[in-house]
């Protein structure tokens, strides 16, 4: 199923491409477009390299050069690289989270003292919550895959089994219940 993730890639960035920036977009638009660029080319990288060597693990890439002591060396380098390449976009996910903290932050305090009415006010206040609700599920599913990034992208792994298991329970916790709120 994973081999299916191109398309996906290709998806969001052709999402990205044709929606427009904003005449005279402010910085933070910017910034969120030039990181979620990122994100897009970290993850077709990845994505490539990591279909690449599970092809030739199950032998599909058996051409010269895939077989044997080198192919082997190969399909370790890949899966490595595919994997440095997920934690740069777990660090530009990192990135885009904080720039959208700070920016909301400076939002609220600029806004402070401007009255609206009691039924906009609550409709603000739920959608904030909700946005805030979304932003620490990302947040703590990030923080969550980011020593699993590392420990995958370098040859002898940097944090034990049981570390492997207990982070990637919890971003596998934080995506069940936010599909469990949606089915709710």
């Amino acid at each position: 199923m994973r081999l299916w993730g191109l398309f996906g890639i290709y998806s969001w960035g052709r999402r990205t491409w044709t929606t427009p920036l904003a005449a005279g977009a402010e910085r933070k638009e910017k910034l969120l477009r030039a990181v979620t660029w990122g994100q897009v080319a970290a993850c077709a990288a990845y994505q490539a390299l990591e279909n690449g060597a599970y092809l030739a693990s199950k032998g599909v890439l058996n051409t010269a050069g895939w077989s044997g002591e080198v192919g082997a060396k190969r399909q370790a380098r890949w899966w490595v690289w595919s994997c440095r390449f997920w934690a740069a976009h777990v660090g530009l996910e990192g990135v885009r989270l904080g720039a959208l903290w700070y920016y909301r932050r400076r939002e609220e305090e600029e806004g402070r003292g401007v009255g609206d009415g009691e039924k906009e006010e609550k409709l603000s206040r739920e959608e904030r919550r909700k946005e805030d609700r979304i932003w620490w599920c990302n947040a703590v599913s990030n923080m969550a895959y980011a020593p699993l990034t590392v420990h995958w992208s370098v040859e002898e792994g940097v944090v034990g089994d049981a570390w492997v298991g207990f982070l990637g329970m919890v971003a596998g916790a934080v995506a069940l219940r936010e599909e469990w709120r949606h089915t709710a």
